[in-house]
């Protein structure tokens, strides 16, 4: 106790949990307490806190762990398809689920249910009384990810289909229709058609139809917790299989037993959420993929609220597994942007807990990096690069416009008076290589080059701001970005080497300005472009003082994360990347320094320039339609 000093409240609090021990609240005060004034401080107290949630969260991972282990693999099957589910106080609902099962298809399937510590008072097993059920009770909770893993591998069938405990089924046809998949190809993910329930207060369930879409798709916007998961009611990407999808969704989700384990399933997620994200991603990093068996259809009950309780920091704990495991290290920094952001108190305690599960998310890491070789993480970007609705609608009423809105740049890019980023020929010039390309147009390659020949010639002209939206950092951002994206196959090396320099300049350590357009963000989009360089041979000019401070100011902002979204993001990558030697930067996008317009309006009068108008709007338009080519439609 006298290591806890004044918070062994706290640890009486964890042993008592660990032990299932309840604390109950007196009725009246029996005791004061005063409080001294040379008590610990805050700073000393919430480290002491800290350790105490670590001891905690060690102890109950070995308690999980001991649950994982605890069951025998059933007897091999006559069976080629197992039905597993892992619920939580579903109620009447697993029965419903289980006897769905038994009158479509009858006994071709085994079934295993996994009730993981419910304490709600229904008596299961009583309601699952001669369903020929393999009924599994465990005796601590660990959540639906482990639950669903422990299910897995009780089951002796070569090839299983996972469930919610809320589900329904139509036909007979289903159990043969997934194992007719299953043997053409069993290393691979596959997932059936959603037919949307809701219940009604009276009790009865009430079929709102198929939903109309086509598997799912990982969302790596990270204005939100990356990985999010979407339904795809679009297109597919060109470069996939027709049925292939990017992702799976909706609590059917199918593989053979061989290959969930060589993918090693949803190890290293904990409780509840990001399960499918998770298992998508490394389908499609292995190689095997994912699949919609578009002609299986599978009710799944939609609830207003889960029965249970959900927990913020585990589910918060599982993008960061997915993210540690999965994303390259230059990568992971971003994504992990809107946790800091969106919850910094929880953040923090999710560092706290991290180095309990450091050890096993390494090892996952390790053999995912070593055994995944189908696809990379920037194909995995590609297939779920599913453009918005909203989106959508705006590039199909504009797509005319791209031509005229080129032209308008190229008639006025020469006079344009600012060389900057944000709203001169910097932006111009991006934007107008991006419509030679995309429209192999050589008046606009030409008009391209000879802003670029501008550029350089003005370069060194003392007068231009120390900036990035209006001035030298934003200009040699663009050189990177025509140089890493392919237009320029090599050359500029003075030219960066000398905006390097200027770079320098500023001391960061005095640079109270945490903005993009003037301040440290601009300076770090600078810097993390020009790091991309130097694994293309291209040596930076930064020394090893300038490095460390800024260092030091990206620990600050990210300890203080009271700035603008791409700035911490900057910041986060930057120092990941400096901690770890096995990072690739991607090519520089545009929209990673600032929003594209949306809207542009029809009279050039009010249209503003570069950027943040015209080019920005072309360039909006282009990747848009870009997009859509590479897209098609669903084929059922």
């Amino acid at each position: 106790e006298e290591q806890y000093g004044e918070t062994a409240d706290y640890a009486l609090y964890g042993e008592m949990l660990y032990r299932n021990l309840v604390l109950l609240n007196a009725d009246a005060v029996f005791a004061e307490c005063d409080v001294w004034p040379d008590e610990e401080s805050t700073e000393n107290r919430e480290a002491v806190e800290d350790a105490i949630r670590q001891n905690i969260a060690r102890r109950i991972k070995r308690r999980e762990d001991e649950v994982k282990r605890d069951y025998v693999s059933l007897p091999r099957s006559r069976n080629r398809l197992s039905v597993l589910m892992s619920f939580l106080n579903e109620r009447e609902e697993v029965g419903r689920t289980v006897r769905s099962i038994r009158e479509t298809v009858g006994n071709e399937v085994d079934v295993i249910v996994v009730n993981d510590h419910s304490d709600d008072g229904y008596d299961y097993e009583a309601d699952l009384e001669g369903l020929n059920v393999h009924y599994y009770y465990n005796k601590y909770r660990i959540g639906a990810a482990a639950g669903k893993e422990k299910a897995v591998q009780i089951c002796s069938t070569p090839y299983f289909i996972l469930l919610d405990a809320h589900m329904r089924f139509y036909d007979g046809n289903w159990a043969k229709r997934i194992v007719e998949e299953l043997d053409k190809k069993p290393n691979q993910l596959l997932c059936c058609q959603t037919r949307m329930l809701r219940k009604l207060k009276n009790g009865k369930v009430k079929d709102r139809g198929e939903m109309g879409v086509y598997g799912a798709y990982v969302d790596f916007d990270d204005s939100h917790y990356v990985p999010g998961i979407q339904w795809n009611s679009g297109d597919i990407a060109t470069c996939l299989d027709y049925g292939q999808v990017p992702a799976v969704l909706g609590a059917s989700y199918c593989s053979s037993k061989k290959y969930w384990n060589r993918l090693k399933g949803l190890q290293g997620l904990v409780h509840y959420g990001g399960e499918e994200p998770y298992i998508s991603i490394k389908a499609w990093l292995e190689g095997g993929g994912c699949r919609l068996i578009s002609d299986v259809v599978v009710g799944h009950l939609y609830r207003e609220h889960a029965p249970y309780v959900l927990v913020g920091l585990p589910n918060l704990y599982n993008y960061f597994a997915i993210i540690k495991t999965l994303f390259p290290v230059s990568e992971q920094g971003p994504a992990l942007t809107s946790f800091l952001q969106k919850n910094p108190k929880l953040s923090k305690r999710l560092q706290t807990i991290y180095p309990v599960y450091r050890k096993e998310l390494g090892k996952l890491r390790k053999y995912y990096e070593s055994s995944f070789h189908g696809h990379d993480f920037s194909f995995v970007r590609k297939i779920n690069r599913i453009i918005p609705y909203e989106e959508l609608l705006v590039t199909d009423a504009e797509k005319g416009r791209v031509t005229v809105v080129a032209g308008q740049i190229m008639q006025h890019a020469a006079e344009t008076y600012t060389a900057s980023l944000f709203e001169g020929k910097s932006g111009e010039m991006i934007a107008l290589a991006e419509y030679a390309r995309e429209m192999n147009d050589a008046k606009a390659d030409e008009m391209a080059s000879n802003l670029l020949s501008g550029l350089v010639q003005g370069l060194r002209n003392p007068d231009s701001p120390l900036t990035f939206s209006h001035g030298l950092y934003g200009i040699g951002w663009s050189f990177i970005y025509l140089l890493r994206n392919g237009f320029l196959k090599s050359g500029l090396e003075s030219e960066l080497a000398y905006v390097d320099r200027r770079v320098m300049e500023r001391d960061v350590l005095r640079v109270d300005d945490l903005s993009m357009e003037t301040g440290i963000g601009g300076i770090l989009a600078y810097v993390i472009a020009r790091m991309g360089m130097k694994q293309h041979n291209s040596e930076c000019a930064f020394d090893e003082t300038y490095m460390s401070h800024l260092k030091t100011r990206c620990q600050y902002i990210v300890s203080n994360p009271t700035c603008g979204h791409r700035t911490l993001r900057y910041a986060l990558q930057f120092l990941f990347c400096k901690k770890s030697s096995g990072w690739d930067i991607m090519p520089p996008q545009v929209e990673e320094i600032l929003d594209l317009p949306l809207f542009l309006p029809k009279e050039p009068v009010y249209q503003k320039k570069g950027l943040i108008g015209q080019a920005g709007f072309v360039l909006f338009l282009l990747e848009r339609q870009r997009t859509r080519t590479n897209y098609r439609k669903f084929k059922t």
